[in-house]
């Protein structure tokens, strides 16, 4: 309560001190005035004279400062406004103190009283603005986070005047389009364009770029460059969002909070660093990737719905180092039992393929996207060190425009395509402390435990060898192929990627040689079965067509193929040869639309 008091005394004080202050500086302003006009024996000699004006000068600026209330406002933000609200105040205390003196017949030195007025203004603003001075450096924090600004404009300006956001980045330069490299902004040079973007982080070492505007009359182009950007390896700010400061809600943001430090803190292990999740971990491309995971001393925990049943993980249930969940991707408290203990995130789950996500576009968007939002938020919330989610090159479509990159337009050609787009541009946008990368795939193929027929290669083989005869439809589209070993080599080689090289990146997994036309895929099964009947259909029920380039895994990640077609016909051959069961490939348990089809009958 007392302190309640003192404030509210202080802030009833603090007129009058400022009053106090402008009447001290008028004195000193009028003794300065006469010394510079006459002498500061002249001072001494009339003396009295100057107290009668200095006293008429009291008077009139009490008056003023009422009708202007000048001491209402805050020194320490003194802006324009009140130094203009000064300059008023002293205006009409000198009409107030020139009407007083022709009132009662005083005589006054007209030179002195300009000079007098001139000083008082000057030093009464300088008081004004040197508190807003101290003010504004009070309490700065100087940040040593390396950091430039996209955009030269009135934003960036008014950002820069404010002495907080200059000390709380180590801002290198600005980047711009329209002025040339030296000019200034606040003593802060252009540094290059916004070409120069990728080779200024590099080299300079930026760790985060403040976006403050630039190409607004095309939104295309900003949308594109803000794309970009954010998929660098960077933190990513507007000028807006750094003066917000906003902090990401997250465990350790919470640690504080008695609640959380009773029931949720002791639940969530401290020693992370070979815990890793892999949602789908049973699945055809999860169950090699948790073999090697626990080859390599991982702690390895699955979260699986096991749709196409438990087979495949037999080998490996009872692994010391394996924990198993079974539960849905798409229910929160699944997903938080599964992620919470775990420092890499590995994103395999979903209905995968055109077909299978046809069935039921409500479960696939449920499944295939809304899923990828909640496992963002929670992989925020524990911190989780990387997540890595598992895309399609299919988000390619058709194209006819040579190889394609991870930068090339996308053209979705089915809803499967499209929710791997959503999710990862949700992933990318959200991921506030959990650093994502994306997978996008090429068409897999190969033995795996949890084997799958409904995969070109696989289709063509596993019927060339059972019935001595297969059909390619179309056959002259594109497309890049690997192995399901491969893939989840590939996966795993992200998890042990320096940050800055995965960080908000998009990948292609493949390999440039991979890349196949249907009918080149039925050249080679033709191959190993000379003496099954081979045909080619004209019909081309699958609008899909492109070439991808593989450049940026292979230089970036240093990623290499280990399977060629062959190597997986003759794998998938053996293990036929060796399991008959594997001949059955009508079971509904080898297809994902036919099993899925089913299962969603039945729920």
């Amino acid at each position: 309560m007392s302190k309640i008091r003192i404030a509210k005394v202080n802030e009833n004080t603090k007129p009058f001190i400022k009053f106090f202050i402008d009447i001290a500086i008028s004195l000193f302003s009028l003794i300065v005035s006469y010394a510079f006009l006459y002498s500061f024996k002249f001072i001494g000699n009339n003396a009295i004279d100057i107290f009668s004006m200095f006293s008429l000068f009291v008077l009139g600026y009490i008056i003023s400062s009422y009708v202007t209330k000048n001491y209402a406002s805050i020194w320490a933000y003194a802006s324009l406004n009140e130094i203009f609200r000064l300059a008023s105040n002293v205006f009409i205390s000198f009409i107030i103190l020139v009407i007083f003196a022709f009132v009662f017949s005083l005589e006054i030195n007209y030179k002195v009283l300009i000079l007098f007025y001139l000083l008082f203004s000057f030093f009464a603003a300088s008081a004004r603005l040197s508190r807003r001075f101290i003010k504004e450096r009070e309490d700065i924090l100087f940040g040593a986070k390396k950091t430039i600004i996209i955009g030269a404009n009135k934003k960036t300006n008014e950002f820069l005047k404010n002495p907080h956001n200059r000390n709380s980045y180590n801002i290198l330069g600005i980047l711009d389009d329209k002025y040339d490299k030296g000019k200034k902004i606040f003593n802060y040079n252009v540094i290059g364009t916004t070409a120069d973007l990728k080779n200024i982080i590099k080299e300079l070492d930026i760790e985060i770029v403040i976006y403050s505007g630039i190409f607004d009359d095309n939104l295309f182009l900003k949308k594109s460059f803000l794309r970009e950007v954010i998929n660098l390896s960077v933190s990513f700010l507007t000028i807006e969002q750094s003066l917000k400061q906003d902090i990401p809600l997250s465990l350790s943001s919470m640690n504080q909070v008695r609640e959380i430090e009773d029931t949720l803190l002791h639940k969530v292990d401290s020693e992370k660093s070979k815990n890793i999740l892999v949602t789908g971990g049973a699945g055809y491309i999860g169950i090699h990737l948790v073999q090697m995971l626990l080859d390599d001393d991982y702690n390895v925990t699955i979260l699986d719905n096991f749709t196409f049943g438990k087979s495949s993980i037999n080998q490996i249930i009872n692994h010391p180092k394996l924990t198993v969940i079974e539960g849905d991707v798409a229910n929160i408290k699944d997903l938080v039992k599964a992620v919470k203990n775990n420092r890499y995130v590995i994103a395999l789950a979903a209905i995968v393929g055109d077909p299978a996500s046809s069935i039921d576009a409500e479960e696939t968007l449920n499944l295939n996207y809304e899923s990828s939002k909640i496992l963002t938020e929670i992989c925020n919330f524990y911190e989780v060190e990387k997540l890595v989610f598992a895309s399609s090159c299919s988000v390619y479509g058709a194209s006819t425009s040579g190889y394609l990159t991870e930068e090339s337009p996308l053209n979705p050609v089915s809803l499967y395509a499209r929710t791997r787009i959503y999710s990862e541009n949700y992933i990318l946008d959200n991921s506030k402390i959990t650093s994502p990368t994306i997978l996008r795939l090429s068409t897999v193929f190969g033995f795996s435990s949890r084997m799958r027929y409904d995969l070109v290669v696989n289709t063509l083989l596993i019927r060339a060898l059972r019935d001595k005869k297969f059909s390619v439809f179309g056959g002259d589209q594109w497309r890049p192929f690997v192995h399901c070993n491969d893939v989840a080599r590939a996966f795993k080689l992200v998890i042990e990627s320096d940050r800055k090289v995965t960080h908000k990146q998009i990948f292609n997994v493949g390999s440039d040689d991979m890349n196949f036309t249907i009918d080149q895929i039925g050249d080679k099964v033709s191959a190993k079965f000379p003496d099954a009947e081979y045909n080619t259909v004209d019909e081309d029920v699958d609008k899909r067509n492109y070439k991808v380039s593989f450049n940026k895994i292979i230089t970036q990640l240093g990623f290499e193929k280990k399977y060629d077609i062959e190597m997986g016909l003759d794998e998938m051959i053996e293990k036929i040869n060796e399991d008959d069961s594997l001949l059955d490939y009508e079971d509904k348990i080898y297809s994902n639309f036919s099993q899925l089809k089913d299962s969603f009958s039945e729920s």
